[in-house]
């Protein structure tokens, strides 16, 4: 009996994680993650074009 149920709880445990992500994932709109993306993508961008200007400016 102890065997079954050492045996069945990494089972139980494998299952439930994958779940977890896939639940947060399903919860956030698929357009707030774009436009969060996005967001980052134009702020990395601006920084870049901040760091090129204060390098040539003499």
């Amino acid at each position: 009996m102890p065997q079954q149920v050492l045996q069945s709880l990494p089972q139980d445990n494998n299952t439930i994680p994958p779940m977890e992500p896939v639940g947060i994932a399903s919860a956030i709109p698929t357009e707030v993650v774009v436009n969060y993306l996005e967001l980052t993508f134009l702020q990395l961008q601006a920084k870049a074009t901040q760091a090129e200007v204060t390098a040539f400016v003499p």
